[in-house]
């Protein structure tokens, strides 16, 4: 879906991902929460700036 959703090319539909991205890698890490591996994914993509140009 997010895919789709970056490659459109409808007018009224927004192509514009960042938002999602930064949601889906949140969930990434806080789906490890109260999990042995909690402290791997903890801050996992902390130096990853969406934000750059």
């Amino acid at each position: 879906m997010l895919v789709s959703k970056g490659n459109t090319d409808i007018e009224s539909e927004s192509n514009y991902i960042l938002e999602d991205l930064k949601s889906v890698l949140n969930h990434i890490e806080q789906s490890n929460l109260g999990t042995e591996s909690e402290e791997d994914f903890n801050a996992l993509f902390e130096d990853l700036d969406l934000n750059y140009t």
